[in-house]
């Protein structure tokens, strides 16, 4: 008599390991996930460099702003009055001024004219005795507006400024939030004439 799925030797060796379309299957399913897995790294490390550029970028607009601004209120300083200290450069895109820093009654020592524009290429450029230093990469947009007081009544001429609002704007990679930065400076050797 005959057993129905017997175990015996011969019906063992036909039962020992896969079958060529098993193997196929099984290493079509781990290529698949593997190149899954490949294009989820890939993806995140996109993502990775992306973010550390804008974090970078950031840095490096804030950086910028806050020297400007923290010079800016430094702009027409005469101590003595005789320096001739005043606001040279006042238009939309450009703002510079002289100051006798160190007191020695004239405007004409190292970082006594200084100026601040935007360069065509997106750089913030920091001119000093006609040096031009860039001081942030990437910014998108630099405007001054310029007020003869603190209620906001638009100065009409270099020697009414007292105020400067001054907006910056950079830009960041795809999927990266950017920003505008914002402030008002007051020229604090304006303020108490």
């Amino acid at each position: 008599m005959r057993r129905i799925g017997s175990t015996g030797p011969r019906a063992m060796a036909r039962r020992e390991g896969f079958t060529l379309v098993e193997l196929l299957l099984a290493m079509t399913l781990t290529g698949v996930l593997g190149v899954a897995a490949v294009r989820l790294f890939v993806v995140q490390h996109q993502a990775f460099v992306r973010q550390g550029e804008g974090i970078r970028r950031t840095q490096n607009a804030r950086a910028g702003f806050d020297l400007m601004t923290r010079e800016m209120r430094n702009a027409a300083y005469d101590p003595r009055g005789t320096a001739s200290a005043g606001v040279t450069t006042w238009s939309a895109g450009a703002f510079g001024w002289t100051a006798d820093l160190d007191a020695d009654r004239t405007a004409d020592g190292d970082g006594e004219r200084v100026e601040y524009m935007l360069a065509e290429d997106g750089t913030l450029i920091r001119r000093e005795d006609d040096v031009d230093v860039a001081v942030a990469e990437h910014v998108t947009e630099l405007r001054f507006t310029y007020f003869a007081d603190a209620e906001g009544t638009p100065a009409t001429s270099a020697d009414e400024i007292e105020l400067v609002a001054v907006r910056l704007a950079y830009d960041t990679p795809p999927g990266v939030a950017g920003a505008t930065l914002e402030t008002r400076v007051a020229l604090r050797n304006r303020m108490w004439r």
